[in-house]
């Protein structure tokens, strides 16, 4: 059994929505949305996908730390959390 979690994975996707952030914060106005895609993984985690899960719930957490440092500036942050979907 391989227990390797990649963390090039988590890192990525957490680093790629930050650097928005900070895009956002160095340029800054008075209106705007930012969307996040998570997944329920996020919230009630999926065995063999630990990686996956953990990066989505860093976006969830992100997001909701956004949601309270950017509404003083007219700033709406969404996050999207889609279901598991048979295929």
């Amino acid at each position: 059994m391989n227990l390797t979690i990649p963390l090039e994975s988590i890192t990525v996707r957490i680093v790629r929505h930050s650097l928005l952030f900070r895009y956002k914060s160095a340029h800054p106005s008075k209106c705007g949305k930012i969307i996040f895609i998570s997944s329920l993984a996020a919230i009630r985690g999926v065995g063999g996908a630990v990686a996956y899960a953990a990066s989505k719930g860093g976006i969830l957490a992100m997001a909701k730390s956004m949601v309270a440092e950017l509404a003083c500036d007219g700033i709406n942050v969404n996050l999207i959390t889609p279901g598991f979907t048979a295929t």
